[in-house]
């Protein structure tokens, strides 16, 4: 397919031997991309911690709202294949007029995988007199898709407001990192190691009020390199991490009991971009 104007329709696709469909990505986001030539990018996407997105982008964006019909086309070599009607999607008045959610991606990726050629469908959003045709390429589709899915599976399983903030405890007296918060920090070194736009990890560490002034102020430093510690040890540089210590003066509960004292015994980690 590629581009063509006649009696009235407008049909943009890639042809046949320019058609690519290309994977990248990283630990925080995979995409699976194909360019329409003369018309914009489809896109499917996934970011860690996040759900599988479709979108198409175009050149000259819908001036309103609007909706479009999606199809399943057999290219004309797929001898015995039958067009599948895939339903109406909105149309937005943006540069990104076409976003699709998992189910609806799901199904694309179905179709494309099985040689067919999805299309999208709708009068054209400049004056209505023509109609439009978009189809995606299913050539050179199921290489890419493989590249696409490994890089899925590399994914990791959290976003980033899952990990921008965290706080992990420590027993009476105790530097020791609990089985838990350990768990926890591996999922935050992990972050900051894929994410470079992580400037710096913030590390504090604090006490409760038991001991004096003075012990309790190098008892939080030491919580804090040793948590500034496991971070290097994940990878982490150690000139992007920023350990400070306050020993028992910002407790977060009352140290009159002993749960209070356990939820001031803490470090927290911020990350900041």
């Amino acid at each position: 397919m590629s581009v063509s104007a006649v009696a009235g329709v407008q049909e943009f696709g890639a042809p046949v031997t320019q058609a690519q469909w290309i994977a990248d990505g990283n630990p925080l986001h995979c995409t699976l991309s194909h360019d329409v030539p003369f018309y914009g990018r489809a896109v499917f996407s996934k970011r860690a911690g996040g759900t599988l997105q479709f979108t198409i982008a175009t050149h000259q964006p819908p001036r309103s709202e609007a909706s479009a019909m999606l199809a399943s086309i057999p290219p004309q070599w797929k001898h015995g294949a039958v067009r599948k009607d895939l339903g109406e999607v909105p149309v937005r008045a943006a540069p990104i007029p076409i976003r699709l959610g998992e189910a609806e991606a799901r199904r694309l990726l179905a179709e494309l995988y099985a040689g067919m050629f999805p299309t999208l469908s709708y009068t054209d959003w400049a004056d209505g007199r023509d109609n439009v045709n978009v189809s995606l390429s299913a050539v050179k589709f199921r290489h890419a898709l493989g590249q696409f899915v490994e890089c899925n599976e590399k994914l990791l399983s959290h976003d980033f407001d899952a990990v921008k903030h965290s706080l992990v405890n420590f027993e009476f007296d105790q530097i020791v990192l609990k089985a838990e918060a350990r768990k926890r920090l591996d999922q935050v070194a992990a972050w900051v190691v894929a994410d470079p736009s992580v400037e710096i990890v913030v590390v504090e560490g604090h006490t409760d009020s038991k001991g004096t002034r003075a012990y309790n102020k190098d008892l939080s430093r030491r919580r804090a390199e040793a948590v500034r510690e496991f971070f290097v040890a994940q990878g982490v540089a150690p000139e992007r991490l920023s350990a400070r210590h306050y020993g028992e003066s910002h407790p977060v509960a009352s140290n009159r009991s002993d749960s209070g004292r356990a939820k001031n015994r803490r470090v927290t980690v911020q990350l900041v971009r």
